[in-house]
């Protein structure tokens, strides 16, 4: 179900928010990258992208970044 108190069935299209559940994933990325030594945590994140070369990985893995909200506003179903 899509909405579950609206009875509102799901489909191929419907969109599900995911919360924080990518956390999880992604710093277990993050660690298999370094124990492959593919990244460095104190190194700049312009190391692998353009932008934010102040900010770490481990200021993402902190939740310290200052990157702003990404997503853009809420949507509702």
């Amino acid at each position: 179900m899509a909405d579950i108190e609206k009875g509102i069935e799901a489909n191929d299209s419907t969109i599900y928010e995911i919360g924080s559940i990518t956390k999880l994933f992604t710093a277990l990325c993050v660690c298999k990258l370094l124990e492959l030594n593919k990244i460095n945590l104190e190194g700049p994140l312009s190391l692998y992208l353009e932008k934010w070369n102040a900010v770490t990985i481990t200021n993402l893995l902190n939740h310290t970044s200052g990157i702003p909200n990404y997503i853009g506003p809420k949507k509702l179903c």
